[in-house]
């Protein structure tokens, strides 16, 4: 359910040429994670044969996995992927993960409910989906 409402969000923001794929594996390094969202280039017709091997977003839902989505962060900036976010639904915020750099994201900002994060320059009422 709750990822539905994400979908809806992203759908709106997507830049021109890039599509979303939900609960879809990216094959990256040694690893092929299956984020519950994850914003790719190209179209989906580009990866009918093989996944997508980057992403310029990527979303973890955590309801009771908050744990593994955090160290699922390493993974998503080892391999360069420009931003990653955990809904946390349980503490009702959103952690933002930015500037992957050396395998780490140099940058983590928390947001609650009566926060508006900023995708793509499309605002999100953090309210409407925690």
């Amino acid at each position: 359910m709750y990822s539905s409402h994400f979908v809806e969000f992203f759908q709106r923001a997507l830049p021109i040429g890039h599509y979303l794929r939900s609960e879809q594996p990216l094959t990256l390094l040694a690893s092929e994670p299956e984020p519950d969202i994850a914003i790719v280039p190209g179209h989906w017709q580009d990866h009918t044969t093989a996944h997508p091997d980057r992403a310029l977003l990527v979303v973890e839902i955590a309801l009771s996995s908050l744990k593994l989505d955090r160290s699922k962060a390493e993974i998503y900036a080892r391999a360069g992927i420009p931003e990653y976010w955990i809904v946390d639904l349980d503490q009702h915020q959103l952690e933002q993960y930015s500037d992957p750099a050396s395998g780490r994201y140099s940058q983590r900002q928390v947001l609650g409910k009566t926060d508006n994060a900023l995708w793509n320059q499309v605002g999100l009422d953090l309210d409407t989906f925690l």
